[in-house]
């Protein structure tokens, strides 16, 4: 029986987070915006894109140590119409700059019913679905999505990676219980996955994965040693084809279009952006919108379950249900979780947060 993981508090963890990061140099604002993204991911059960990173993934303390992440980056805006901007990140923290370039986008939508932003020269911009969701809260339709270095998917019928998983996201508004939010990588599984994996010593799906010669793996250590994740769906026979070109699409949009690069050219931890909103209203009544969207995922709940299954989740049902359940109880962290952010609050002098009581 596995034991029952600590939970801490969110707010708990921003202040960790945050200061974690004022120690390395980054300003206040940025701080806190960056430590708001992470904590959001966790908040959703998007555990390989929140906390877990902070200690060891290049895009945050190990970056900003190395010089790879820049804390006081200048964000230039290289054009810009009334729907769209074209910004350059200046190598800096991701999770900080790319909320206000959603945000610059949302203001767009706002004004003119669409908005866009490409990003260039980016670092890592943790869980694409934090950005899509900004717009809910503006009665818009988000989407996000990002490349970065092509060592993690093989092209169909091919046994090197091209490609990295580029994930994307869209949310939409409904007018009662959990929204449409889909989020995911275009390789059968994130990357963030593996290391998942790696951490609770388990085997992963022989599907999830090709080591170095292109053979099935259940091994994750694979992955991390030259290893490659299928596209979405797997091999050609089952489709693989579309979640490769799925991928490519985020790399033109992301990559091209920014003037990022696309994957194969990518170094280090450099990701390339695209975020974008549509103003519902622009198109017809708010209300009428989420009226037909709350039936139209109110009749995919309604489907009869599958033998062994209790019901029909939509999309982001899920992850609604658990941001609630840990904003109430705490967020669960592995314990080398625990035991990584400890040592580097001890480096630098932050001081870990106290697990929450266990509930009754």
């Amino acid at each position: 029986m596995i034991a029952a993981r600590p939970r801490y508090a969110a707010e708990d963890l921003r202040r960790f987070v945050t200061e974690v990061f004022e120690r390395l140099d980054v300003p206040p604002e940025d701080a806190r915006v960056g430590a708001e993204t992470l904590v959001h991911a966790d908040l959703l059960g998007i555990d390989s894109h929140g906390v877990a990173h902070v200690a060891r993934h290049p895009g945050y303390v190990v970056g900003l140590r190395g010089g790879w992440v820049n804390p006081h980056p200048q964000v230039r805006v290289l054009r810009e119409t009334p729907s769209t901007v074209a910004l350059d990140a200046d190598g800096g923290l991701g999770v900080a700059v790319a909320p206000r370039a959603m945000a610059r986008a949302l203001d767009k939508a706002a004004a003119v019913g669409c908005g866009f932003a490409a990003v260039r020269n980016s670092r890592h911009i943790g869980a694409a679905a934090h950005y899509s969701l900004m717009a809910l809260d503006r009665g818009m339709i988000g989407i996000a999505m990002c490349n970065g270095p092509g060592t993690a998917m093989v092209p169909t019928f091919g046994r090197e990676a091209r490609l990295s998983t580029n994930p994307v996201s869209v949310a939409a508004p409904a007018r009662q219980g959990a929204p449409f939010m889909m989020d995911f990588g275009t390789t059968v599984v994130a990357g963030g996955k593996m290391e998942l994996a790696l951490r609770d010593n388990k085997p992963v799906p022989a599907a999830w994965l090709r080591d170095k010669a292109g053979r099935p793996s259940t091994d994750p250590r694979d992955f991390f040693a030259g290893g490659t994740i299928p596209p979405l769906g797997g091999d050609a026979e089952t489709g693989g084809y579309k979640g490769y070109a799925l991928a490519v699409m985020v790399d033109v949009l992301s990559g091209v279009l920014s003037g990022t690069g696309y994957g194969a050219m990518l170094s280090l931890q450099t990701q390339g952006v695209f975020l974008g909103a549509w103003q519902v209203e622009a198109f017809l009544p708010f209300d009428d919108f989420t009226g037909m969207l709350d039936k139209a995922l109110g009749t995919l709940r309604e489907t009869p379950p599958a033998d062994g299954h209790e019901r029909v989740l939509t999309p982001g049902e899920r992850e609604w249900s658990t941001q609630e359940e840990r904003s109430r109880l705490g967020i669960p962290l592995h314990p080398t979780v625990v035991e990584e952010l400890r040592g580097v609050g001890t480096e630098l002098d932050v001081r870990f947060p106290s697990a929450v009581p266990v509930s009754a």
